[in-house]
This record gives structure tokens, C-alpha cells and sequence, in this order.
């Protein structure tokens, strides 16, 4: 409204003082003194003008900063009276804004708002016009009909352009009243208005009202096209964008025509007419198909402007490059495009190179294949390794599509192995292995040079591709036995995906290599088929192999040497209906994401104060979460298959252990089901269940601190505590929570969240020392071995005991996590809020004279106090608490005054650790202590 309120906009963004911290208005505080609301109200009823406009500019600077002005609403609704333009600008925002706020006193002003749409200021009317439609109250609506009719024949353009948006603005509040009003009739004739400004204002509201039901008549097209010159930008972009969505073109005169009238936006310096046009001439190209000529030389023109695009700035050379892809799906052997075009330069964004290489290898041909290959070679010299991933990626690929080129990709991909730097090797081996699973032998003397190598490996996804290429290809005999034995002494070591593929390898080896490795594979197969083997899913992997080798042995050579088929080499990036979606949708956030248009379109209701209250599940929020990179195997390893197996045998297990809790849990007496209220002495629900009684999934909650979402049972909550924010410095946000699934064996499940620039992955964890010996079963398991930016993926790990242990980690189990790109990240789990987790039933009640000796043996220093808050019936009958205690395996001890005394007892390789629990009601107290015997105290 002023150059006063824009400069301290600017000096707010900047941190520079401003008018408004002078006046003391800098303050963002929601609160607002009584002073000052006297003082604004003085100078808002003040006779000057000047005076006014200052107190409002002062109402608007605090609104702006979340301060609450609506005590002011009637003084300054008195100022709309003011023959002055910048009041009433100023004055309309502020009623817009608070109209929701007292839609009874919003009333009053619209009589000066009629007034104002009959003022002869044609800016004033448009004003007016726009601030009733952007009221969003019922109570209003029927005010503003008469005055849109009247705006939509008004002499000046600027009034009927507003009153077009208007018309949307009144639809999304009231559909039947703009339909009863023949408002969208209005909107139809309005498209032949004179004024190329108000055409395209009511072409944005019919798409608005009609979305991809909008259909225009053919014959409205070269009148639409003729006033493209006359547009502003954003003007011709509705324009090419509505006739795209709507025209429906069958004839190859009519495609014709309007391809010619179109062409020249291509040349158009703003990259979204250019976009929009690209748009609405692919639109047309299917009716084109008859007159191969004419179909060849449009896509010359189109292949022209798509390397324009890839030269505009890096956030709009994204948006062409990931629509180009689709045009290439489509067009590919029709376009001439120069590859050369789309190399990578220093400046760009790592979102363009990804794309640019995904672009190379799609054009590559005879012609340029050294060129490219050459370009890519250099592209592994980046800084950027996830970037360098891609390159090696894309060289892998290129010999997978084209058999005449594998040749030299091979002999590139042994060229960077010789590098001998270890992430590059990493990166090659998966690459190699992508190559021989499409060609099978035919490169298996890659492997054989790739061997002496093995040390450079050190992530488990690259090490288990690594023994799967041994265990199929490799020829070199005496290197293959030598490295196989370095793998059996570190087995124990390894990550699980590591000793499946060790595993599988290890019967491999035996029937390739009978005389050499069959001893080898097989004393190393009983070994780990041990009872002792402490995770049951690898020995039980290492007992189905090892009974291969016992067994027929010509039956299990035919199994495992079995030939295998080609992994199918097919080149295609993008699915046919993704395709077409795309090419629909040129241009638009879903052929960005590419996801259906649905997926980016925010949905919410309208309540009756004119709010948006709801907001369904499909909305932008949700379509970032989409993979941003691709849908083929970009990481597709053969070590996914071990992990897909293991995971299977997780679930598997999971499920078993969970129907045995089940079982478990229905034969024993369970407690009322309102323990929360008992305890908090709250009253009973109205509607009790007396047959199905069971523990409250929240009852701990209230013994062990507020804000605790672990339950008894084992049923999984919907949403899992948040572990580590992802707002902090990594932005990576994990949620987490852990539960038991046997005896011995316990898992911790996540959901990693994605907020950084770029896409993370490779996930390992670690474990620090903690207070039940817990260490990690086996490695990290995740759906996804890469999130995407804004994507988020499901993972588990499991633990056992055995670990090492620390008394003085009494209230975490702390953990590590290493990720590709984020570097390494630290978390914890609350050991306070997930204490029945570890409560075994078994010994749990300690004697008396052992309690005392027990809880006098640990100093007051380890001793972990908070506060309890028990009902006034708990507090009259204890004997209920230590009932509902004991169903909770925690087991009463004794009493000595208010304090009661309780024993549990963890799960533990040593069966001597106890919490020693102290409650007084009456204090609303509680402190606990953890002992062990045989570990040092300290």
C-alpha cells in the first residue's frame, strides 16, 4: 500500500532496524498491551488523515506479526469512510483478515463496500469487487451478486478482469449460488471480451470451475491465438495452457493450424511460454501422424527449444529436463538432438547432472558414443560421490541397453576400478554386476581382475554384489580360496546381507571347485550350522545349503549351478501411461514429480467462518514424498535379494512370535481396562466392556512419567516417537520405537524421513555400550536403500543380548547412524519410556532382606527419581496398585510406611538384573534403582 510498508518488509528480511521497531512494533510477541491498543484507537478516530493512515500502517505492521488487532475492528472499520485511496486499501486487508474473527460486525462495512463498487475510480471498484470475494463468510455471499453483475459488464477491462476472479473466488465458497446466479454462463461469454487481459483472466476461472471437464469450441482458437501478442506472459501461459487441457483435435488440418500459429512461442524468451507451448503442440502431434513430413519437421523445431530449455537457469533447466525425458520416450528416434548439449558443467545443480546424464544415456548412439563415455569418465573425477554414483550408474546402463557398446563400457568401468579409490570401486562393483547379470558369462573375466581388489570394499551392499560375482564367475582358483577363507574367519564380523551371499557363495564355490573348496565350503557351513549361532535366520539359511552338499550331489549341483535367465536390459525410463501423464501435463508440478496431477492438488472444505478446515491425504504435502530420481533399479543389487529374504524371514518370525504373545495373553487374568482413570482417580466411561477387560496399552505411561507411548502389549502405535528432529543440522528426522519379539531377541523399528537437498542412503548402525548388553542381531534393514529428497522409507534392526554393559546408561540405549550423504547421525531410544519392554516374570519378586541388601548396595548417585500422580482411590486401597503392578510383572516387595518397595527383573545373559522400585502416593514420588550382581556397581 506504501513505500513505507515495503521498505519495512525489506528491512525485517534482512535484519536491519526498521519504522516499525522504532514505534516499538519490532516485538513479534502475540500479546499487545492495553496501552497501545488506547493509543492506536485515539489515532485511528483522529481528524488528520495523515494520522489515520500512520495508525493503520501500525494495525497492519502488528497483524502482519501475529499480533491479535482484533480489539480495533471497529475503529478502523469508521475509517473505510474516508475519501482517500491508501486507507482503504489498508483498511480492506485488514477486514479481509479478521472477517472470520466477527463476521456479525463485518456486516457493517458492506455497505461502503456497494458504495465503493459504484465509485468512478474504476481501481476502487475493482478493490471493492475483489475484497467482497475474498471475504469467505455465508452470511456475505449474497451481497457481492449484485455487484459482480454489474462488474462483469463494466466499461473498464480492469473491473470485468477482476470480476472474472471474482467469479472463481465466489465458486470455491459457493458452487449452487454462482450456478444459480448464471455466473458460469457469464464466464463463457466473457472469453470473447475484447481486452486480451480479461480473456485470459475468465479463461483462468473456467479452468478453475470446470477443471478437465473445460472443453473449448475449435472455433475459438484462432481468435485466442491472435491475442498472444497482446498478452502479458503470465496472460499467454493461461492462454497455451487452457487450450492444451481442452482442445480436442482430430483432423490433421486442425492440428496444423494450430501447430503454425504456436510455433513461434518457441522462440519466446520466458522458458514457461515456451513450456506452455511445447505443451499444448505435443497435444497436437498424434494427429499429425498421417503426414510423416510435416510430423518431422515440428519436431525439429521442438528439438531446437528443448536445448534452449537446457541452457535457461538451473531451477528451470530441472523442469525442462525432467519433461524432455517423456518427449524422448515418445520421440526419441524422430528428434535430432545434439548430446554434446547435455554435458555437465561446473555450475550445475546436482539435480542436473542426474538428469543430464539419465539425458546421455537415452541419446547415445554410434556416433557419440566415445564422446560420451569420455564425458562420463570425467564425471567420475567429481567432488559430488553420490553424483560420481550416477556416472557409473549411467556407463553400466549404457552396456546393458546397447550390446555393441559393452565393450567399452567393461573396459571403462575396469579403467575406474584401477583408480583403486574405494567409493568408485564400490560403485563399479555394483555396476559390473548389473552387466553380468544381462550378459551372464560373457564378462566373467572381469571378475577374476576385480579380485585383488577386495579389500577396497567396505560398504555391505558392494561387498555382498562383490562374493555373489565370486561365487558365479570367478575362474582364479587359488584367489578365490584364499578369499573365501578371509571370509569365513570375518564372518561373525559381517553385515547380514554379507554372510547370505557368503553362504550362497560358499555352495557355489564347492561344486565349481570340488577338489579345492568343497572341504572348505563344507566345514564352513557346519560351523555356522551350529546350535550355538546366535541368529537363528542365518543358521538356518547355512543348514538348507549345507544340505545340499550332504545330500544327492548331482541334485544340488543341478540347483545351484542351474543357468539363470538375463535380467531384462529393456532401456525404457519411464512407464507408457507415466509417459503419457507427463506429456498431458507438461509444464505442471506432476510432470516434475511425476505423479499424477491429483497427487499435487491441495483439497480442503470450507467451513462457515470461511476457513479452510480439512485437508485431504493427497495433497503437495504427500506428492514430494514421491522418488524423485526414477523408476528403474537405479540400486538393484544381487545383495537385495539376501535382503529381501531376510526380511521375509523377519516378518516371518515376527508374525510367529507375536501370534505365541497373543496366545500367551489370553490365558492370563487381565485388569480393568480403565487403569488410566483408576489411577489418575478419573471417572469411569460411560460404556465399560466387562467381557474383554485389558491392560490400558498406556498404562505405564502415567507410572513412569508423562509422555510415555510405550504399551504393554506388543501392537505397534501408528505413530512412532520421534528419535531425531529433522529440522536439526543432518535433516534427517528418524522416528523409532522397540519392542520384543522372543525371549532373547528384541527390534527396533524405524521410519527415516528425508529432509535435505539431496538423496540419502546406505544405512548402518551401531550401538554404544548400554544397560541391558544389547547389541545389533545383524545389519540394518530398509525398504529403501536410497530416500529421495522429501521421501521417507520403513527400517528395522534387531537386537540380542550378549553386549557389553554400562550401569551409568540408565536412562538410553544410544545409537549411531551412518548414511552415505549425511555423514554419521547420533540418537537414543528412552530407556524410562520403554522399561516393560525388558520385564521378565520369571524370579522377578526379591525377598525382603535380599531387597534392602540389594538397594543399600548402589549409591543414591545412580538412583533415578521422578514424579507419580495417583488417584485418591489408589492412595485409600494400595493393595489395587499392587495388583495391577504385578499383571505389569512388576512385583510388590514390601511396605514400610508410605513407601512401597518393587522388584522386576530384566532379561539378561546375566539373570541377576532387577529394578528396584521405591513409590510414595502420598508424596506423589518415585525414584528407582538398577542392580546386577557380578557387575561393578559403579
Amino acid at each position: 500500500c506504501d513505500m513505507e510498508l515495503l521498505e519495512y518488509a525489506a528491512r525485517t528480511l534482512v535484519g536491519g532496524p526498521s519504522k516499525a521497531d522504532q514505534l516499538g512494533y519490532g516485538d513479534s510477541s502475540d500479546h499487545v498491551r492495553k496501552e497501545e491498543i488506547d493509543e492506536l484507537k485515539v489515532a485511528l478516530n483522529a481528524s488528520s488523515k495523515s494520522t489515520r493512515k500512520q495508525a493503520l500502517k501500525r494495525v497492519i505492521i502488528g497483524m502482519t506479526l501475529g499480533k491479535d488487532m482484533s480489539p480495533l475492528f471497529t475503529d478502523v472499520l469508521k475509517c473505510i469512510q474516508a475519501h482517500h485511496l491508501e486507507i482503504k486499501k489498508l483498511v480492506y486487508l485488514y477486514v479481509v483478515n479478521y472477517a472470520s474473527v466477527d463476521p456479525t460486525l463485518t456486516i457493517l462495512a458492506i455497505n461502503a463496500f456497494i458504495k465503493d463498487s459504484t465509485d468512478p475510480n474504476p481501481v476502487l471498484r475493482a478493490l471493492a469487487l475483489r475484497t467482497m470475494a475474498s471475504l469467505r463468510v455465508d452470511r456475505l455471499l449474497e451481497y457481492i451478486c449484485e455487484p459482480l453483475s454489474r462488474a462483469v459488464k463494466d466499461p473498464d477491462p480492469y473491473v470485468r478482469k477482476t470480476a472474472a476472479i471474482s467469479i472463481a473466488k465466489l465458486y470455491s465458497v459457493s458452487p449452487q449460488l454462482v450456478r444459480e446466479q448464471g455466473f458460469v454462463e457469464v464466464l463463457d461469454a466473457m472469453i470473447t471480451d475484447s481486452n486480451p487481459l480479461v480473456v485470459s483472466n475468465a479463461l483462468s476461472a473456467m479452468r478453475e470451475i470446470h477443471g478437465p471437464a473445460l472443453d473449448l469450441p475449435l472455433a475459438q482458437v484462432p481468435r485466442l491465438v491472435s491475442m498472444l501478442e497482446q498478452c502479458p506472459e503470465w496472460g499467454q501461459i493461461t492462454i497455451l495452457e487452457t487450450l492444451a487441457s481442452s482442445l480436442h483435435i482430430a483432423t490433421v488440418e486442425d492440428a496444423t493450424v494450430v501447430i503454425s500459429s504456436i510455433l513461434p512461442r518457441l522462440q519466446h524468451i520466458n522458458p514457461a511460454v515456451v513450456l506452455a507451448a511445447l505443451h499444448l503442440i505435443v497435444q497436437c502431434m498424434d494427429a499429425l501422424q498421417s503426414r510423416p513430413a510435416n510430423h518431422a519437421a515440428i519436431l525439429q523445431k521442438i528439438s531446437h527449444a528443448l536445448v534452449s530449455l537446457s541452457r535457461a537457469e538451473p531451477e528451470i533447466r530441472y523442469v525442462a529436463l525432467r519433461n524432455m525425458h517423456a518427449i524422448l520416450e515418445k520421440y526419441g528416434a524422430q528428434i535430432t538432438l545434439d548430446v554434446k548439449s547435455f554435458f555437465c558443467s561446473g555450475n550445475d545443480l546436482l539435480c542436473v547432472k542426474v538428469e543430464k546424464v539419465e539425458l546421455m544415456v537415452k541419446l547415445v548412439n554410434e556416433t557419440n558414443i566415445r564422446s560420451v563415455l569420455t564425458e562420463l569418465r570425467v564425471c567420475c573425477s567429481d567432488m559430488d560421490r553420490e553424483f560420481v554414483s550416477h556416472a557409473i550408474e549411467g556407463i553400466g546402463r549404457i552396456a546393458q541397453i546397447n550390446s555393441k557398446f559393452a565393450d567399452l563400457c567393461v573396459e571403462l568401468l575396469l579403467e575406474l576400478a584401477s583408480r583403486l579409490i574405494p567409493y568408485i570401486f564400490e560403485y563399479v562393483i555394483l555396476a559390473v554386476t548389473r552387466v553380468l547379470r544381462t550378459y551372464l558369462s560373457r564378462y566373467s573375466r572381469c571378475v577374476d581382475r576385480l579380485i585383488p581388489r577386495f579389500d577396497l570394499v567396505d560398504e555391505p551392499y558392494a561387498k555382498a554384489a562383490f562374493v555373489w560375482m565370486i561365487g558365479e564367475y570367478a575362474t582364479a582358483e587359488d584367489s578365490i580360496l584364499n578369499l573365501f577363507r578371509e571370509l569365513s574367519s570375518s564372518f561373525d564380523t559381517e553385515e547380514t546381507q554379507v554372510q547370505y551371499q557368503t553362504i550362497a557363495s560358499a555352495v557355489k564355490l564347492a561344486f565349481r571347485f570340488e577338489t579345492s573348496m568343497f572341504a572348505e565350503s563344507k566345514r564352513f557351513l557346519s560351523r555356522i550350522s551350529a546350535e550355538s549361532w546366535s541368529n537363528p535366520e542365518i543358521r538356518d539359511y547355512a543348514v538348507i545349503h549345507l544340505r545340499l552338499l550332504e545330500g544327492n550331489s548331482a541334485s544340488g549341483r543341478k540347483i545351484v549351478l542351474s543357468e539363470k535367465p538375463p535380467v531384462d536390459s529393456a532401456d525404457r525410463y519411464l512407464p507408457m501411461n507415466m509417459r503419457d501423464l507427463i506429456l498431458k501435463n507438461m509444464g505442471s508440478l506432476a510432470s516434475v514429480l511425476y505423479v499424477s496431477p491429483e497427487s499435487c492438488e491441495f483439497k480442503g472444505k470450507i467451513s462457515e467462518n470461511g476457513k479452510l478446515s480439512e485437508r485431504s491425504s493427497t495433497d503437495v504435502e504427500s506428492a514430494l514424498l514421491v522418488d524423485l530420481t526414477n523408476e528403474s533399479e537405479a540400486a538393484e543389487t544381487v545383495s537385495s535379494k539376501s535382503s529381501s529374504l531376510a526380511h521375509r524371514n523377519n516378518t516371518a518370525i515376527d508374525t510367529l512370535f507375536s501370534a505365541r504373545a497373543q496366545t500367551k495373553k489370553q490365558d492370563l487374568p487381565l485388569a480393568s481396562d480403565d487403569l488410566l482413570g483408576d489411577i489418575l482417580g478419573l471417572p469411569a466411561p460411560q460404556q465399560r466392556s466387562t467381557q474383554n477387560n485389558q491392560i490400558s496399552s498406556d498404562f505405564l505411561s502415567d507410572l513412569f512419567g508423562p509422555g510415555t507411548p510405550q504399551a504393554l502389549a506388543s501392537a505397534t502405535e501408528p505413530q512412532l516417537p520421534l528419535l531425531l528432529n529433522g529440522s536439526q543440522e543432518k535433516k534427517l528426522q528418524v522416528n523409532g520405537s522397540i519392542r520384543r519379539v522372543s525371549e532373547q531377541r528384541f527390534c527396533i523399528d524405524f521410519v527415516f524421513q528425508n529432509h535435505s537437498s539431496h538423496p540419502c542412503g546406505n544405512f548402518a548402525a551401531r550401538l554404544n555400550k548400554n544397560l541391558f548388553g544389547l547389541k545389533l542381531a545383524g545389519s540394518l534393514q530398509a525398504d529403501a536403500l536410497i530416500i529421495p529428497q522429501g521421501g521417507k522409507t520403513n527400517a528395522k534392526v534387531e537386537l540380542i543380548y550378549g553386549g557389553e554393559t554400562d550401569l551409568t546408561k540408565q536412562e538410553q540405549i544410544q545409537i549411531a547412524l551412518k548414511t552415505d550423504s549425511l555423514g554419521i547421525l547420533y540418537f537414543s531410544i528412552d530407556i524410562v519410556s520403554n522399561l516393560n519392554t525388558f520385564f521378565d516374570s520369571t524370579d522377578a519378586k526379591l525377598p525382603k532382606a535380599e531387597f534392602g541388601k540389594q538397594w543399600s548396595s548402589i549409591s543414591h548417585t545412580l538412583e533415578t527419581k521422578f514424579t507419580l500422580i495417583a488417584g485418591s482411590e489408589l492412595k485409600r486401597n494400595p493393595a489395587k496398585l499392587h495388583d495391577i503392578l504385578e499383571q505389569a510383572r512388576i512385583f510388590h516387595v514390601a511396605t514400610r510406611g508410605t513407601d512401597m518397595y518393587y522388584s522386576c527383573r530384566c532379561s539378561f545373559t546375566n539373570p541377576e538384573l532387577f529394578i528396584l522400585l521405591d513409590l510414595n502416593l502420598n508424596q506423589s514420588a518415585a525414584c528407582f534403582r538398577i542392580v546386577g550382581e557380578n557387575i561393578d556397581s559403579s
